[in-house]
């Protein structure tokens, strides 16, 4: 009998010890997934978000691990970047937790690109905070292993993968910037960006929320585009003049005082200095999404394109290296003058398509990549700058950009180029 009770009282012991303490150091992976409306692999051809979830690893994104219930903070810091030994990763041993406690674990919409120096945030516009992607209550039980929280779909989600992205595989030569971009209500949008619901301003990204823009990856880079434009340029390119003229059926620019009135397009007409930049957003949209050794260019856009002029669009996808869609006999080069009437009619005026495939063009085939253009566009803006409107005199923006190029080492092939896109009008 007095075994028994002995039994019994060791085993009540053993019940109601509490459980010992165990300090071990683990390690953490982030991957983003979210998804896009225009993430088609059958479609768009593209060798980056192809599908839906996408899974972005979140390299150099901000992560934060607290003990849950508490303020206590046992890791604050970046996750390593692309380049890093561990991208997307701590160390394995770089988070210390106790295995009888659990934690929340946040991911954070702010990047640290450590090698160049660039920081990438995200922000509610109205408080101004960052935002994050919790998993909370989380256990570790075993040291020197990883494990891995995958966010998903939302917003700040959305423009953290495709930004990740795009400043990871060009970054344009920029260093030791802070690339800003805010999620706003439609009202703080367009105060903004005026009538827009997406923008670069003041060298800031603004994005509609309400009406959310963030669904579509090409916008987002697309805009990020423009915001490398903006911080690498060492001359301050002037704003784009959004004022074509309808030719013979072709679409004009969205400025009031164009004739025709309509609205800006990738097809549409318009002066030099609107198409070459937002030809160059959409050159860098392509460049983030495709591999130039890849397939070929895929690109979709918003609306769907009468490419052919027939007054019925072609569908939303269309190719940046070719003809923009087969088998509708358009060709693979200068698409104004195929579609649009004769040269004498086009002085001063250019599609953003034609620049878009044209810078494509420089890149793939010529060996002229993101930061030497940049360089160009920058160099042709010494000075006084070029002037918005087509004026046919030195201050024009083909009569700039080819005094930029001159004597240098991409002449010739951007005479070849500029000639065979149809963007020396």
């Amino acid at each position: 009998m007095r075994a028994i009770v002995l039994a019994f009282l060791a085993l009540l012991v053993l019940v109601e010890a509490p459980a010992r303490a165990s300090a071990i150091n683990v390690g953490i992976c982030a991957i983003l997934g979210p998804s896009y409306t225009d993430a088609d692999s059958t479609d768009i051809h593209d060798d980056y978000f192809p599908s839906n979830p996408v899974s972005q690893p979140a390299w150099g994104m901000h992560v934060k691990v607290v003990e849950h219930g508490t303020t206590t903070s046992v890791f604050n810091d970046f996750l390593q970047p692309k380049t890093g030994a561990n991208p997307g990763c701590t160390t394995n041993t770089a988070v210390p937790v106790d295995t009888t406690k659990t934690y929340d674990v946040k991911v954070i919409t702010d990047a640290s690109f450590p090698g160049d120096s660039n920081t990438l945030v995200y922000k509610d516009y109205g408080s101004g905070n960052e935002l994050d992607s919790s998993f909370n209550n989380r256990s570790f039980s075993t040291a020197s292993t990883y494990t891995t929280f995958t966010t998903g779909d939302s917003a700040p989600m959305r423009v953290m993968a495709a930004s990740i992205l795009a400043l990871s595989r060009h970054d344009a030569g920029i260093t030791g910037e802070t690339f800003e971009e805010f999620g706003c209500t439609n009202a703080e949008a367009t105060s903004n960006c005026g009538a827009a619901t997406i923008c670069n301003s003041g060298g800031q990204i603004f994005f509609d929320t309400e009406t959310d823009q963030t669904v579509y990856k090409t916008v987002i880079a697309k805009e990020f585009g423009n915001l490398i434009l903006t911080k690498g340029a060492t001359n301050t390119i002037p704003g784009p003049n959004y004022c074509g003229t309808a030719v013979n059926g072709c679409p004009s620019g969205n400025d009031s005082g164009c004739p025709g009135n309509g609205s800006f397009l990738v097809n549409s007409l318009e002066y030099h200095s609107a198409a070459v930049k937002e030809g160059f957003g959409r050159f860098y949209r392509d460049a983030t999404f495709n591999d130039l050794g890849g397939t070929g260019c895929g690109a979709y856009d918003k609306g769907s394109p009468d490419w052919d002029l027939n007054l019925s669009g072609n569908g939303h996808f269309y190719y940046c290296d070719d003809a923009p869609v087969l088998g509708l006999g358009l060709v693979d080069s200068d698409w104004e003058d195929e579609e649009c009437s004769g040269a004498s009619s086009l002085a001063g005026l250019a599609t953003t398509y034609d620049y878009e495939r044209f810078f494509w063009d420089m890149d793939y085939t010529e060996g002229a990549h993101v930061e030497d253009l940049v360089q160009i566009l920058s160099d042709a803006n010494a000075g006084s700058g070029w002037n918005r409107d087509y004026q046919g005199n030195s201050d024009d923006v083909v009569q700039r950009l080819e005094d930029a190029v001159d004597g240098g080492p991409w002449e010739s092939a951007w005479d070849f180029e500029e000639a065979d896109n149809g963007v020396f009008r």
